[in-house]
């Protein structure tokens, strides 16, 4: 990848001022809650995580005009919709005059949700919560496929045993969360959502409960403002010196309804990434060995290791940040535990110094308008067939440099199918690998996100799910008033208030 849009130019210093970041937004946090602090300090954590979050450039269609927007949704200008979800994905992965992409300079979830353990005593200290993001997805969904069992490795020195399929998944980084899987996840925050995260105390779970209490007759948070960006994001770990296996969807190759799970583990077809950067002959063709450490759904049954081959292709066709000795250093141990999880998953050993992260996937949700505009990628080698990668629009190279045009997209603005009904939508790499059905729609999943979630408010008359039991279907374009909204409070849309509001010490 060239130093033009390398997204790690400077990928220790970079760190370094994360773990300042971190550090800094959680001790204010800790002095805003002190009554002895006076209370201009409350906005203390979010100055000190924002102090080095880039701005979204201009040239790149955001904030679009909303009475644009939403007179193509009205019209149903699928074309329109499509090419601005792409100038927010070449946006935001421009560089930033340190060299990282505009979205890796924004607060992490970490940072956002920062009451993720228990407070310590005298003599417990603070443990961090083991979760994963598949893990809250089960939760969540109890129209979940059966999936496979990712239990954390054993990792001593340079070699990976198989751990235990009853342990607890990973708890988060500063920078990254486990996604319990081989998908390492970033969720981030522009200012305008960080912001009003820690303005309305959407991370505090006693505050939530008591605006549900409060709320009888209006159980809606205020809405997020209007220039909010919300991004999930995933990575997968590349050999630095050797050739790595990734699965690749092939939707035509699957029915509509499947009756098993279909996650990447389950693709018919990978590619083969070489890390050199060297330019790649035609034709030419690898074999690789991939999944180690896991299980069957059963979490008895060994899966993998598998042995496939396939194209190769040149790591400089993904977005990636080859990882160096300081900058893997400079990592939390949280962070470093997540990378050598995922290496030892796909490729049986821990992650190295000189290993690579790859963009395989990444959600982009903005507050364009009131009902968010929703957009998802992923990375195919074959970026310029079928309908996920119509209206892509010719920015020149010097604008949008890098590889954003090797990626897929989907996009969901509430455009119904037929009436009452919405189109499937989803992203390959996130919700199938969750265990999400293939007719599932995003916006279905994300208009249910609502308080208190199970386990948050004893005996609760209602707790947010992503199909409570007979509630709406998984493409049933939901109105407000709908019954799967009683007694619970609805979160604009953000599953990860739900998920990750904790108690502050």
């Amino acid at each position: 990848m060239s130093e033009s849009y390398r997204t790690n130019a400077r990928p220790c210093a970079a760190r370094a001022v994360l773990a300042v970041l971190v550090i800094a937004a959680l001790s204010a946090c800790s002095a805003a809650r002190d009554e002895s602090v006076a209370d201009e300090t409350a906005a203390a954590p979010t100055s000190a995580a924002l102090s080095g979050a880039a701005p979204f450039p201009p040239g790149f269609d955001w904030p679009a005009n909303p009475a644009v927007l939403e007179r193509a949704i009205a019209q149903g200008d699928w074309a329109a919709l499509r090419r601005h979800g792409w100038y927010l994905w070449a946006g935001i992965n421009t560089n930033t005059p340190n060299g990282l992409p505009v979205w890796w300079s924004w607060p992490t979830s970490s940072q956002a949700f920062p009451y993720q353990s228990p407070p310590p005593t005298a003599t417990t200290p603070a443990t961090p919560k083991a979760h994963g993001l598949r893990a809250k997805n089960a939760v969540n969904t109890p129209v979940q496929l059966p999936a496979p069992v990712y239990p954390p490795p054993i990792v001593s020195g340079d070699t990976c045993a198989t751990g235990s399929s009853t342990q607890p998944g990973l708890p988060d980084g500063e920078r990254f969360q486990s996604n319990g899987d081989i998908m390492i996840a970033g969720v981030v925050y522009n200012a305008d959502a960080f912001g009003w995260i820690q303005q309305a105390s959407l991370a505090e779970a006693p505050q939530l409960t008591v605006e549900w209490n409060r709320g009888q007759g209006d159980k809606v948070i205020k809405p997020f403002p209007s220039r909010s960006i919300v991004l999930k994001h995933m990575y997968w770990p590349l050999k630095g010196d050797d050739l790595t296996a990734l699965p690749v969807w092939d939707p035509q190759s699957y029915p509509p309804q499947p009756p098993t799970y279909t996650g990447y583990e389950r693709w018919k077809r990978i590619v083969v990434v070489d890390p050199s950067g060297r330019p790649v002959k035609p034709g030419m063709t690898a074999v690789a060995r991939y999944l180690f450490h896991i299980f069957e759904s059963d979490g008895t049954t060994p899966l993998g290791p598998l042995l496939k081959t396939g194209p190769v292709v040149s790591v400089n066709d993904f977005y990636h940040e080859r990882i160096d000795a300081d900058a893997l250093a400079a990592l939390s141990d949280g962070d470093r535990a997540i990378l050598d999880a995922s290496a030892c998953w796909l490729f049986n050993r821990p992650f190295r110094a000189g290993d690579i992260l790859a963009t395989v996937a990444l959600h982009i949700n903005t507050k364009e308008v009131p009902t968010w505009a929703l957009q998802s990628l992923w990375w195919h080698d074959r970026p310029n067939v079928g309908p996920y990668a119509a209206n892509r629009p010719d920015i020149s190279p010097s604008k949008a440099p890098g590889p954003w045009r090797h990626y897929l997209m989907t996009i969901e603005y509430g455009i119904e199918a037929s009436p009452g009904m919405l189109p499937v939508a989803f992203n390959p790499y996130i919700e199938l690998a969750a265990g999400h059905p293939i007719e599932t729609n995003c916006r279905n999943c994300h208009s249910r996100a609502a308080w208190p979630r199970k386990g948050a408010v004893p005996n609760p008359p209602a707790t947010a799910s992503y199909q409570a039991d007979g509630g709406p279907g998984l493409l049933v374009d939901i109105p407000d008033d709908d019954p799967v909204f009683d007694q619970l409070m609805r979160l604009d849309f953000q599953w990860a208030v739900s998920d990750r509001a904790g108690d502050p010490p």
